[in-house]
């Protein structure tokens, strides 16, 4: 590109459609890159096409900036929350989906998993978009409860049900092992060693007359959000957090293929590159 000293400007490079700024690679062959960036590690990506991890990177924050400067977020209706580790140290970051049948995407990465942090997201959507929520699927994390609460007056909360499943699992298991350890104290076979299956009719009365505390401490967590829990009956059980899940998979997965991130700001363009269903530059060719 050619570059000319202007007395009155400075020093000036010439515009060309086919570069942007000071990259040293055309548009064309930056897309290029970021398509396959999404198939590979970019480190593979970079060994594939005899370039480096530095220009794959570069490429894909490119398209990245792109999509998201030109996506629509309106009408939006359903979303999923939950949590994710991204590193060691109990590092989290909370993830928000669109999960409706028209479009399951990737639409904010957020770092930490804290009341602020949800706070700000919704609060730079706009309260227009957040009154047009209808429906918000999370788990029970208190943070996220209080602030979809308070930020989404027009939303039914669905409480995940694989976590209450889980946290009843987890109260049986802790009652059995009790009850083999009390077993063999007393001199008795532990039959109920390897066994997690109890059979249950009407049990959350009995539960609350009985003396096994980690049961009627999941029954009083139940009863206390049973409200919430009652939401996905509403909505004739077309949402849950299933799919956030399964989102949260690939998530992980894009973790795993990369061996890790060197910072926060790369794994969210990594993310919202792979799962955010971003809209991307148009070209007249392609690079091949």
């Amino acid at each position: 590109m050619r570059r000319v000293q202007c007395p009155q400007c400075g020093v000036k490079t010439e515009k060309v459609p086919w570069a942007d700024g000071k990259f040293a690679s055309c548009n064309v062959f930056r897309h290029f890159l970021a398509s396959w960036a999404r198939r590979l590690s970019w480190k593979e990506t970079a060994t594939c096409f005899n370039t480096s991890w530095d220009n794959v990177c570069n490429s894909v924050k490119w398209v990245v900036d792109y999509g998201l400067k030109h996506r629509d977020l309106q009408g939006v209706e359903a979303i999923g929350v939950d949590e994710v580790a991204y590193s060691k140290g109990h590092n989290y970051m909370t993830l928000v989906y669109q999960i409706e049948d028209k479009s399951k995407r990737l639409i904010a990465v957020i770092k930490d998993r804290k009341t602020e942090s949800l706070e700000g997201f919704f609060m730079k959507m706009g309260t227009s978009w957040c009154e047009n929520i209808k429906v918000a699927c999370s788990d029970m994390w208190r943070p996220y409860l209080k602030v979809i609460a308070a930020k989404l007056p027009n939303a039914l909360n669905i409480l995940d049900r694989f976590h209450i499943v889980k946290k009843l699992n987890e109260a049986v298991n802790k009652v059995r092992v009790e009850e083999v350890k009390q077993y063999k104290t007393d001199g008795y076979e532990p039959v109920m060693t390897g066994s997690t299956h109890w059979f249950m009719k009407k049990w959350c009365p009995r539960v609350m007359r009985s003396r096994l505390d980690p049961m009627k401490k999941f029954v009083k967590t139940l009863r206390n959000h049973e409200h919430l829990l009652m939401n996905n009956l509403k909505t004739n059980k077309k949402y849950s957090s299933g799919i956030v899940e399964g989102l949260n998979l690939r998530v992980n997965l894009s973790i795993r293929k990369a061996y890790g991130y060197r910072g926060f700001n790369i794994l969210q363009v990594s993310l919202y590159h792979t799962l955010g269903c971003l809209p991307e530059p148009e070209f007249t060719h392609k690079f091949t």
